[in-house]
């Protein structure tokens, strides 16, 4: 054959092995990959969550300097009053607050899957007393259903026993012995229904322990609870890491995640006693 001559050649296909080889492989793949970005984006949104309580603290601590560096209060008619909860009376702290937030926004938890509009607002219908009011009814419902807990047992409590429209303590920075060791806000919960979150976060929540001169209590930390109930962890709830990890934000400004072991160091919920002090975060002392 001469050596200038073309040589044909036939084009040989994929065998059908060699196609179900390449499909299994794919399949592998994507097994192994698909859980690694489900946790990217739970990471992602443990992160954006983290960032919303660096936000907040920092508002919150931008109204304590204009306040002769005073906590705000829980809420403003204390618990067990006539107007306990009721609007727009009864402001919890968010709507104190907002002024130096302006975004109700960083308030929801990116993993709280109930934190929005529709579910955090009790009653969709524009109410008739919302004229000439400081806030609508839709705002006061969604302040008390944010994901950001209050350490009210410590920052901000009832004096006597939950007397009603007060009078109530509200922590100094002078009060705070360790800033950056007192917890300020924490990832919260409004209640459960089984195992299911529903209704969002709450505006306060318990210690482990409380205060010693505390008169009013959410209902204190459950948590051999079973099944579990919304008091669980004194109303806090772990959001992130499949359920095993909570966000706090201390009040020196900086924020983490934590564990439920860190949560509840230094304290006996069962026995209502303060084990360490120097390990509980709660206190103010």
């Amino acid at each position: 054959m001469n050596n200038n001559q073309s040589v044909l050649r036939t084009a040989k296909g994929f065998t059908l092995i060699e196609l179900l080889v390449v499909i299994a492989i794919i399949a592998i793949l994507a097994a192994i990959l698909f859980p690694v970005f489900a946790q990217a984006r739970e990471a992602a949104r443990a992160i954006s969550c983290l960032s919303n309580f660096k936000q907040t603290d920092l508002a919150i601590q931008m109204y304590v300097q204009d306040y002769d560096e005073t906590m705000p209060q829980v809420n403003s008619c204390g618990f067990g009053g006539s107007c306990y909860g009721v609007y727009p009376t009864d402001q919890p702290w968010p709507l104190v607050v907002m002024p130096y937030m302006k975004n109700w926004q960083i308030l929801r938890c990116p993993d709280d899957p109930n934190a929005n509009n529709a579910v955090l607002t009790e009653d969709p219908n524009t109410n008739a007393n919302d004229q000439g009011q400081p806030v609508t009814k839709q705002q006061w419902d969604w302040a008390w259903r944010v994901d950001a807990g209050y350490n009210m047992d410590w920052l901000s409590y009832n004096e006597g026993p939950c007397t009603p429209n007060g009078p109530f303590f509200n922590a100094t920075l002078a009060d705070i012995a360790r800033p950056a060791h007192t917890i300020l806000l924490v990832d919260s919960i409004w209640g459960l229904s089984g195992n299911t979150p529903q209704g969002g976060g709450n505006w306060a929540v318990d210690a482990p322990v409380g205060a010693p001169n505390l008169g009013c209590y959410l209902g204190g930390w459950n948590y051999t609870a079973n099944p579990p109930v919304w008091n669980e962890y004194g109303g806090a709830w772990p959001w992130h890491k499949s359920h095993t990890m909570f966000n706090i934000a201390f009040i020196d400004g900086h924020a983490k995640g934590e564990q439920l072991g860190q949560l509840m160091a230094g304290a006996n919920p069962n026995q209502y006693a303060i084990t360490n002090m120097d390990a509980y975060q709660w206190s103010t002392n």
